[in-house]
């Protein structure tokens, strides 16, 4: 049994799939969740839950453009 590793951009990818694939309502609780979540880090790694809020904000704006 091997164990793999997804490359950052795969994951980053499967996450944009998972996000389209949502209805607003779940898109509008997963972004929630997510800026609950990140905030204040302690350790010197970048915060994954930032990463996903942004997706999740970059999906919302695809979906609703601003109209001037």
């Amino acid at each position: 049994m091997a164990i793999g590793f997804e490359s950052e951009e795969l994951g980053l990818r499967k996450l944009r799939e998972r996000l389209q694939a949502m209805p607003d309502s779940d898109l509008i609780e997963f972004g929630q969740a997510a800026r609950r979540l990140c905030g204040i880090r302690v350790s010197g790694l970048p915060d994954p839950w930032k990463l996903k809020l942004d997706e999740a904000r970059r999906e919302w704006r695809r979906r609703y453009p601003k109209r001037g």
